[in-house]
């Protein structure tokens, strides 16, 4: 079930402009930290982030991790 949850938040965070994607988290007013063992890019044509391998997502006390 996190697994599901991860990749469903995944496909709304990369698919939404970043302020739509603070609605995830309880702290909005906190930033966003994303970070990524093998890659992390921003894609400016699609307004969006892509991480690979080891990733974690995190504001305030809220995490989420996963492979991608």
């Amino acid at each position: 079930m996190n697994r599901l949850f991860f990749i469903v938040s995944m496909i709304f965070i990369l698919n939404h402009a970043p302020a739509n994607a603070q609605a995830l988290f309880s702290s909005s007013d906190q930033p966003i930290s994303i970070e990524a063992s093998t890659a992390l890019e921003w894609l400016p044509d699609k307004k969006m982030y892509r991480a690979t391998k080891d990733v974690v997502i995190t504001q305030g006390d809220t995490v989420l991790s996963g492979d991608r």
